[in-house]
């Protein structure tokens, strides 16, 4: 990308520092509650941006986790404790698939429990 993208990049996430927080909240709700579609094209944005925030994921689960029921949020959190110790340290196309096959087990463990009817975005604030 040219200097000027950049420049024009870090401009906007400076005035919206909250936007990739918010976009990996969104995604994440999408990925694990929407009907059972292909979901591998939404996850691969999704380690990138875990990666990137890597040091704020316990708060952005939290608050993901805040508006479901308590089984789902035991699972959640548990399931992104298990998730964040072994988060590779760097995205290549194993560790990505890799990443999206363990999303996808997370998928499988919520299958069950009921998650919420709209992919509440104001819950991403960290």
């Amino acid at each position: 990308p040219s200097s000027d993208t950049l420049a024009k990049l870090k401009q906007h996430l400076t005035a919206q520092p909250d936007i990739l927080p918010e976009m990996l909240q969104h995604l994440l709700s999408r990925f694990l509650f929407a009907p059972a579609t292909p979901n591998f094209a939404l996850a691969r944005p999704v380690l990138p941006l875990v990666l990137i925030y890597q040091e704020q994921l316990g708060q952005i689960v939290a608050l993901f986790a805040e508006g479901q029921s308590d089984f789902v949020k035991e699972q959640l959190m548990a399931d992104f404790k298990t998730l964040a110790s072994s988060l590779p340290d760097r995205v290549d196309g194993k560790r990505r698939d890799l990443f999206v096959a363990k999303l996808s087990e997370m998928k499988k463990n919520l299958k069950g429990a009921k998650g919420p009817s709209m992919f509440a975005r104001e819950k991403c604030r960290p």
